[in-house]
């Protein structure tokens, strides 16, 4: 299906719903911005539509995932563009209260997030992620 969204500045953009691979909420800085899209191919779109509307409006078999970000805010991602994940670099820690437990790289984009590999492993698999990217035999600390 091809949807329809327009950025904070006004601008209108169509895209087909299997190239959009993650959306986010605001930054606790933002004002204006109620969400961000990401698509394959483009940094984050900031958007004035609500995530809510958006989940809504965007088809995903299977659902997106729902993860975590440090600042303890929801990040979603298409399970299936989920090509890494690992521990943080120290440069990738947060300082608390915020907390970064893995790191997982989705079409291009890298995110930090809460969750434990054991989780991801949950979350992801019910996600469409590709079984081979848990076959390494590890498992949480």
């Amino acid at each position: 299906m091809v949807g329809f969204l327009t950025s904070h500045d006004g601008f209108a953009m169509h895209f087909v719903d299997d190239d959009v691979v993650g959306l986010a909420g605001p930054r606790p800085s933002d004002t204006e911005v109620q969400s961000y899209v990401f698509v394959i191919g483009l940094q984050p779109i900031p958007c004035v539509e609500l995530v809510s509307s958006l989940l809504t409006r965007i088809q995903s078999n299977p659902p997106f995932a729902q993860l975590t970000r440090p600042n303890g805010t929801p990040i979603w991602i298409r399970g299936s563009t989920v090509t890494e994940i690992r521990d943080p670099l120290s440069v990738e820690m947060q300082n608390p209260p915020a907390i970064t437990r893995q790191v997982i790289r989705f079409a291009g984009n890298s995110q930090a997030v809460q969750e434990t590999y054991g989780q991801l492993k949950t979350i992801l698999s019910g996600a469409g992620a590709n079984s081979q990217l848990f076959n390494d035999g590890l498992t949480d600390i």
